[in-house]
């Protein structure tokens, strides 16, 4: 017998148990901590600036420092104070 989909794909019937995977505000402010930290030390490299390729390290240090701080104030995937777990059109 030919199956079309793996036995671990999930058919569109079952629910994918990690829906919230990335979806919060925790998490995007997050990302766009670390976004921000590689833009800078991309353009520092770019013009051999030692003082912005060490100022983009201390902000790409900082993002995972945001988002579990975000996340123990409530903001993570499924926190009270998140509008994207929390939100109707979500469920």
């Amino acid at each position: 017998m030919i199956q079309d989909r793996p036995d671990s794909a999930p058919s569109a019937n079952e629910r994918v148990t990690h829906d919230t995977h990335g979806q919060s505000m925790a998490a995007w402010a997050a990302v766009g901590v670390l976004l921000l930290g590689a833009v800078v030390m991309s353009l520092a490299v770019v013009f051999a600036n030692w003082f912005w390729i060490a100022v983009g390290a201390l902000i790409l240090a900082a993002g995972p420092i945001v988002g579990i701080g975000m996340a123990k104030a409530g903001y993570g995937a499924g926190g009270p104070k998140d509008r994207f777990t929390n939100s109707a059109h979500h469920h």
